[in-house]
């Protein structure tokens, strides 16, 4: 995986600046990711940690709906009067996907709080690590991002 990720990051439209989501998901990872970063002289990097609540994670995860036909995902509000995929016009074609259920949305939870919250700690050591409460609509959040990041807070 970091051979996959230094080749992409190391092209030239990466040079001002990069996204990567949920990469670093362990201390192991997270070791190799900065040995990647010193052989490409980047260290000017923030790892922006979106915060919630547990039950409203579960929550929102929970009320994540499928089409069958193109996979696209929705919010359960925004498509509960709808009998057609407003992306591909499949008919009743919503589903709930095994990985959005509760129980499986519970481990994982703990799986990341074992494994992937101490890279947190390894980078806020560094101080790389941007919180921002992940409360509110999308683009509320998008703009606390943005505010943080130019505040440099």
């Amino acid at each position: 995986m970091i051979e996959i990720i230094g080749d992409r990051i190391g092209k030239s439209d990466c040079k001002t600046g990069f996204i990567l989501d949920g990469y670093p998901r362990s201390d192991v990872q997270s070791i190799a990711f900065d040995k990647l970063l010193n052989q490409l002289r980047i260290n000017d990097i923030i790892l922006i940690n979106i915060t919630a609540k547990e039950e409203e994670i579960i929550k929102r995860i929970n009320n994540r709906r499928a089409c069958k036909v193109c996979g696209q995902i929705f919010i359960l509000d925004d498509i509960k009067n709808l009998t057609k995929c407003p992306n591909c016009s499949a008919e009743k074609s919503f589903y709930l996907r095994d990985d959005d259920k509760k129980e499986v949305i519970k481990n994982r939870l703990k799986v990341f709080n074992l494994t992937t919250k101490p890279v947190f700690e390894h980078y806020k050591k560094q101080g790389k690590v941007l919180s921002v409460n992940g409360m509110g609509t999308v683009e509320e959040v998008n703009k606390k991002i943005i505010s943080a990041l130019n505040s440099g807070t």
